[in-house]
């Protein structure tokens, strides 16, 4: 796959589907559990895989940071023909990896009891949830490798790959969770299992391309490491805080849904929080298809390549978030239905929760995708600034001010207005930066 010189549109869809698959894929892990546990232990199980949530976004924003912000400096120095370079920080984004897996695992094995309560846990779910996470602890670094390697596979002109392993790990995880959850009747903790052998062999299947002939990535020391570990994060942090939006708007929903409205309410949640992790995912297999396009064009000064793929992903994403705002309307008792084992009055809350607060998908798309643009033109601090806006300070300032000021029933209905600020700060800079590719 030649980034510099092949047409950029059928090149853009040509890496954006095996993306877009690889992403949607990374996620199967948690939907299908859902999915199943739900149908197991019913309300209590959602909801507990609800509280589990924000540690899956955890991992995925650090394992996002150094897999975007290696990929987008692999890519600019391959792009200016410099190949040591490129290999340099290859080598610095899997040893940084590495260092932050140990660190994580650590940190969640250690603490796991405190850090599940913050996230949502009373005494009833708080089991449920450490079975949940017994077997995935061992899983913990193979998270962080998974999708490393994803990029760097990708950036390598193999993005089929990541395909083939997401769908792979992605029926294999359906097939064990069936006969862990029901057949052996482990319940939650064999969806747990389930997900961890899945994990590892989606990572192991990733290894094959470093024993194919036209691998061109090579592992050995990364000079000045830390320095380039710096630069990694500062690059790559935008895109991870994005992820870091769901886990913290998780957190703040749970324990918002458990105050106003009870374990039923948190259960439905739950099932947002699936529908909203497939998006997102989407969304960022929308970003990782276009940063290779757009970092190494820019590194080689063809600007008009940047302007094209800039527009294929806008519209891209637009369709997208009309796609998912559209699915969550028209479907909210069915996909309730689906994840958990009913009630009554968890049916009639499903409409309340999922109708307003599906209108925050029209703009995710486009912020998750935005900040992956910026870093693309080196500009850490316009991306880093979006994303912390988004995260932190608009979903805190919203989530917990609405139901205060206005109602409760209004909860649901702020996720559409952080996405709606976040757009704006971002569509200023999109402008500002686009001017200047047309001088």
């Amino acid at each position: 796959m030649d980034f510099l010189n092949e047409e950029v549109k059928p090149l853009f869809f040509r890496n954006l589907v095996p993306a877009f698959g690889g992403a949607a894929g990374a996620c199967v892990f948690s939907m299908i559990d859902a999915l199943m546990v739900g149908q197991y232990h019913g309300a209590a199980g959602s909801a507990a895989l609800a509280v589990y949530t924000p540690l899956w976004t955890v991992l995925y924003c650090l394992s996002l940071m150094v897999m975007m912000g290696g990929a987008t400096l692999f890519a600019h120095a391959r792009g200016r023909g410099d190949e040591k370079d490129a290999q340099a920080w290859f080598s610095a984004s899997v040893w940084y990896g590495a260092l932050l897996s140990a660190l994580i695992t650590v940190c969640f094995c250690v603490f796991s009891d405190p850090i599940f309560r913050f996230f949502g846990a009373d005494g009833e779910l708080l089991p449920l949830v450490k079975a949940y996470f017994a077997p995935i602890r061992f899983a913990l670094p193979f998270c962080f490798f998974r999708d490393i390697l994803v990029a760097f596979v990708r950036n390598d002109g193999e993005p089929g790959l990541g395909l083939k392993a997401a769908i792979i790990g992605g029926v294999l995880n359906v097939v064990l969770d069936y006969l862990c959850i029901f057949v052996w009747d482990m319940g939650i903790g064999g969806a747990g299992l389930a997900t961890a052998i899945a994990l590892s062999v989606t990572t192991l299947i990733l290894l094959v391309h470093f024993f194919r002939k036209n691998n061109t990535l090579k592992l050995g020391r990364a000079p000045g490491f830390w320095r380039r570990a710096g630069r990694i994060s500062v690059l790559g942090f935008a895109s991870g805080i994005a992820d870091l939006a769901l886990g913290s708007v998780g957190v703040l929903f749970n324990r918002a849904a458990m105050a106003y409205f009870g374990t039923e309410t948190l259960a439905v949640f739950g099932v947002v929080n699936q529908v909203t992790i497939l998006a997102q995912n989407g969304a960022y297999g929308l970003g990782e298809a276009a940063q290779p396009i757009l970092s190494q064009n820019l590194a080689a000064g063809k600007k008009a390549r940047v302007r094209k793929c800039l527009r294929l992903s806008l519209v891209t994403g637009v369709l997208m978030g009309v796609f998912w705002c559209v699915l969550l309307i028209l479907i909210p008792v069915p996909l309730t239905r689906l994840f958990v084992k009913p009630t009554e009055s968890l049916l009639a809350a499903a409409p309340k929760v999922m109708i307003p607060y599906a209108f925050s998908y029209l703009l995710l798309p486009l912020n998750i995708f935005l900040p992956y643009y910026f870093q693309s033109l080196l500009r850490p601090a316009v991306s880093l600034s979006a994303s912390v806006l988004r995260s932190l300070v608009f979903s805190s300032l919203v989530i917990l001010s609405v139901p205060v000021l206005f109602s409760p029933a209004l909860l649901w209905w702020s996720m559409s207005l952080v996405e709606l600020l976040t757009f704006l700060f971002q569509l200023f800079f999109l402008i500002r930066c686009t001017r200047r590719l047309d001088h």
